[in-house]
Formats: structure tokens, C-alpha cells, sequence
């Protein structure tokens, strides 16, 4: 199984490389808890760069949205592990929503006849570098008329399976850290959140508790009002049991994650799992015979009582098909069915 897993990281890495032979630019807004660093003189102060090879900090604490994200055509690194240096303009986040409205098409709905174009905030997961990220998300960004993506960036490693502890263990509760400020300060953007894979561990640290007392991942405060409409956890790397009843009234904080989870969403948490995919295959068998959350979707029987109506299953294996991105039957939250969904609002 290994073996099979290795070789289509691999596959999947020379798919994505054989689009990067032009010089991109991202079509809309970006978030990242990469730091940046400022282009210098003969440019605006606003403008920065950043790129795969600046190092991600346990204690990061600061994150910004980018507009006008290019591929500055310069690279950093050695040979097979180069990456591109992009270049973009800091805005700040309370400008977001107001920028969406002025540059978005107005949408005709059944919801709002005026309705502008909703944000759809994507995390990506574990071992994924900015530039796959940003093509993807940029080759489904025109799909939908009423959503916008937007790309969430945090730093990961590049060597595969070498890199899943630390992205786990130092990344991740980084990315979580440099992620909450945002949270009140772009509270004002119409937005949904959807995560990948390990993005629903960042997820998972970032979430404020659900009471004043409990202070479970990083978060020490309690959030004024949901900040998200809708979350989707797509093929979740997190427990199975996240959202059950004993999880959630244990006496440990650090268990007390579904509930913090799912008070990040107005509306409800949407599930989406697939039995096929073989990396939370392979991830069971690395945490000994641990289901994930990914991989067959919440136990609706066990939710706790205070979830019921709010966490939702999304059961993706009938359209989870093989692709060329999508090898490892993990990689279906932009397939057409996905985007569908996330556009029912009232789903």
C-alpha cells in the first residue's frame, strides 16, 4: 500500500508541474500565514512577496490578505524542491467584503435577487505548497457565479509522509494561531469555510472554545457570533469520533473540539467523506486502526445532543471518481457535484 500511495504522490506532483510552465496570476483574493516580506524600494509599501521556502513557526501569529498574487517568475530553493516567488499587495481584511461587492457580478437567485458573490474560503491540507494551491483553486475559480475563492495558504512541508508529523505538531498549530485574528477582523465578509484533509486539524485548533471555561486548541476566547455561514470539512484528517457524545462531555478540554467546531458555522458543518480514499486508509493503519473523520463521516447514532441538526453527512463515494489530481480518491472537494453543493445555502 505504501508503495502504491508513494507513487501517486508522485504522479500527482508531475500532473501539477506540467500546468506550471506559464507564469500565473490568482484571479481574486488570497489569505496566508506565510510570512511575507516587503518588495522594497521603488515599490509600494503594500507590496510583498512570499514563498514556500519561508519557514512556518509554532508561534506564528499574524496573517494577510493578498490581492493581485503573481508568479514573480524567480524561484528559491535546490533542485527537485525549487518554488516560485510570488508577489502580491497586502489589503486589509475589513476592506474584503466591500472590494467582493464592487468587483462581483450581481447573481439572480431564489434567496436574494441582489445577491452578491459569497467567499468561499478553501484551506488546503498536508503536503501541498502554495503554487499547487493556487492553481487549483484558480482553475475553479469562474465555476460558480455566486461563489468566490478564496485560497487560505499556511506552510507545509514538501516531502511527503517525512513531513506529516511536523506540518501536524508545528504548522498546523501555527497556522491556527496566525488565523484567529482574522476571524473577528473580517467579520463583516459574507463567507464560508471550506477545509481539506489536515486543514480540518487547523480548523480544529482554531475554533474558540464553546464556553468561557473550556480552552481546547489555542483558542482562548470566545467568538461574539459564528464567523462562518457554512463550514465543509472535505475529507477530513481528524478523529472520527470528533462530534460524539462522549468526546464532547469529557472532562478533558483538549477533547472538546466538535462543539468548538461546530460554533464556527451560522448554519450547519457539512461532513464530507468518501470510503475510497486511500490516504485515510493508510492513515488508520498508521494510527492504530483510528478511523477519520474523512472516511465514513460522523456517527450520527453517538452525535451529541447539542450537534443534532447542526452536523450534516455529505456521502461523496458515488462521485468520487479517479482523475489525474485526484489519484488517491482524497482530492474531490472542486468536483462538480462539490461546487453544487456548497452553493445550496440552505442545503
Amino acid at each position: 500500500m505504501w508503495v502504491t500511495i508513494l507513487l501517486a504522490i508522485l504522479n500527482n506532483r508531475r500532473a501539477l508541474a506540467a500546468d506550471e510552465n506559464s507564469r500565473f496570476s490568482y484571479p481574486g483574493y488570497v489569505i496566508t500565514s506565510i510570512d511575507v516580506e516587503p518588495l522594497g524600494k521603488g515599490h509600494p509599501t503594500s507590496r510583498v512577496k512570499f514563498h514556500a521556502r519561508i519557514p512556518g513557526k509554532v508561534d506564528d501569529t499574524t496573517a494577510h490578505v493578498l490581492r493581485d498574487v503573481v508568479d514573480s517568475g524567480e524561484t528559491v530553493g535546490k533542485w527537485p524542491f525549487r518554488s516560485p516567488v510570488f508577489h502580491g499587495t497586502v489589503v486589509p481584511p475589513g476592506q474584503l467584503q466591500a472590494r467582493l461587492d464592487a468587483e462581483s457580478p450581481r447573481v439572480s437567485d431564489r434567496w436574494n435577487p441582489l445577491q452578491h458573490r459569497k467567499a468561499l474560503l478553501c484551506v488546503h491540507g498536508f503536503d501541498s505548497q502554495p503554487e499547487s494551491w493556487l492553481r487549483r483553486c484558480a482553475e475553479n475559480y469562474g465555476k460558480s457565479d455566486e461563489l468566490a475563492i478564496i485560497p487560505v495558504i499556511w506552510p507545509a512541508g514538501d516531502k511527503g509522509l517525512r513531513d506529516y508529523m511536523n506540518d501536524r505538531n508545528v504548522f498546523v498549530p501555527g497556522a491556527a494561531r496566525a488565523f484567529q485574528p482574522l476571524l473577528d477582523v473580517a467579520s463583516s465578509l459574507r463567507k464560508s469555510l471550506l477545509c481539506h484533509s489536515m486543514g480540518n486539524f487547523v480548523l480544529k485548533l482554531t475554533a474558540p472554545p464553546h464556553q468561557p471555561s473550556r480552552t481546547s486548541g489555542l483558542a482562548k476566547r470566545k467568538l461574539s457570533a459564528p464567523p462562518f455561514e457554512d463550514v465543509y470539512m472535505s475529507a477530513a484528517d481528524v478523529r472520527h469520533d470528533v462530534f460524539d457524545r462522549a468526546q464532547n462531555d469529557h472532562d478533558d478540554a483538549n477533547l472538546d473540539y466538535g462543539r468548538n467546531i461546530a460554533g464556527m458555522a451560522q448554519n450547519k458543518v457539512h461532513v464530507m467523506h468518501s470510503r475510497s480514499d486511500v490516504p485515510l486508509m493508510a492513515r488508520r493503519a498508521r494510527h492504530a486502526g483510528l478511523r477519520a473523520l474523512g472516511s465514513n463521516g460522523a456517527n450520527m447514532k453517538n452525535l451529541h445532543p447539542s450537534l443534532k441538526g447542526k452536523v450534516v453527512n455529505v456521502d461523496c463515494y458515488s462521485w468520487n471518481k479517479w482523475t489525474r489530481k485526484n489519484n488517491l480518491y482524497h482530492s474531490y472537494f472542486f468536483k462538480s457535484e462539490a461546487i453544487k453543493y456548497y452553493e445550496q445555502r440552505d442545503a
